[in-house]
């Protein structure tokens, strides 16, 4: 896979865990363009598809991956 730097126009669905808890604003997985979320500039993979949209893992500056949730079942 992959590892991007993220511009801005990356769109999907976007799996963040910040100090072990997963990042669901308004309680959903955030959904829309990296910049529509603060992402431009972080590291982050393609892991997947769902409803039609590539799933996003986000990756912090030192290249270690934050924890993905296991709350949606991802295809590949």
């Amino acid at each position: 896979m992959h590892l991007y730097t993220l511009t801005g126009g990356e769109k999907g669905w976007w799996t963040v865990s910040l100090g072990g808890r997963v990042w669901l604003p308004k309680g959903e997985l955030p959904f829309g363009l990296a910049t529509d979320w603060g992402l431009v500039g972080k590291q982050a993979k393609i892991v997947g598809e769902w409803q039609g949209e590539n799933v996003w893992l986000i990756y912090d500056k030192m290249g270690k991956r934050y924890v993905f949730t296991k709350a949606y079942r991802i295809s590949r």
